[in-house]
């Protein structure tokens, strides 16, 4: 368009400088008139709305190239505006890689303590197992103990019956000769008996914790031996 607008000038200028007369052609010697031109006030009238159409394209000229040149400085700033929106967009786009990047090693970490756990609540499982089959063969040697004592128990109470059958008998004899005490734990004090003093025989009975023996000390008895 500015183009258009140049042409249309220079060919506006070259219209006026050909009905103009020419100032080179001044002459001392007198020529002759030359024929009136009549179509000169009718190029002289189209030249003239041709000149008010170029001022007035240039005035739209003019305004459109200042309307241009504001939208270029709008385009300018919001170049600018968006420049830096990029930059802070990349900024918050290596943020995010990096809080990635964390939230990746604390998740493998976790998955690494979760690995742990798991394996630990294995051992705990079979350490559980392991004490609930103790704790049930604690409970049968409980019963079993249990059993012994009672039957331990029962042999003590049969061999306390025959030393006191014995013991009668040792009373009834030693009346006749001559009223001596024939229980032999009435003249001594508890601690004091030796090891080397008794005579141990055959076992009685035996319990996990100690053995009953038939033994002599003064007279028959039972001797419990503790075992270990």
């Amino acid at each position: 368009r500015l183009l258009d607008l140049e042409t249309s000038r220079l060919l506006v200028q070259q219209a006026r400088g050909a009905a103009l007369p020419s100032s080179s052609s001044h002459s001392p010697f007198p020529k002759a008139a030359a024929p009136p031109d009549r179509s000169a006030p009718r190029q002289v009238g189209q030249l003239a709305v041709q000149e008010e159409r170029l001022r007035r394209q240039e005035q739209e000229v003019a305004s459109r190239e200042e309307e241009l040149s504001e939208r270029d400085r709008a385009m300018g700033g919001r170049q600018q505006q968006l420049v830096v929106e990029h930059m802070r967009l990349k900024q918050q786009e290596e943020e995010l890689r990096n809080m990635r990047a964390q939230l990746q090693t604390d998740q493998e970490a976790l998955e690494k303590r979760s690995a742990t756990l798991k394996k630990l609540e294995e051992e705990l499982a079979a350490k559980e197992a392991k004490l609930m089959l103790q704790q049930q063969e604690i409970h049968k040697w409980r019963d079993h103990l249990k059993q012994q004592d009672k039957e331990l128990r029962t042999r003590e109470a049969a061999l306390e019956a025959s030393n006191g059958s014995t013991s009668v008998k040792q009373k009834a004899g030693g009346g006749e000769a001559g009223g001596e005490p024939r229980s032999a734990l009435e003249n001594i004090e508890a601690g004091k008996i030796r090891f080397s003093d008794l005579t141990l025989g055959g076992v009685l009975g035996s319990g996990s914790f100690a053995d009953v023996f038939r033994g002599e000390w003064r007279m028959p008895c039972a001797v419990k031996r503790m075992k270990g």
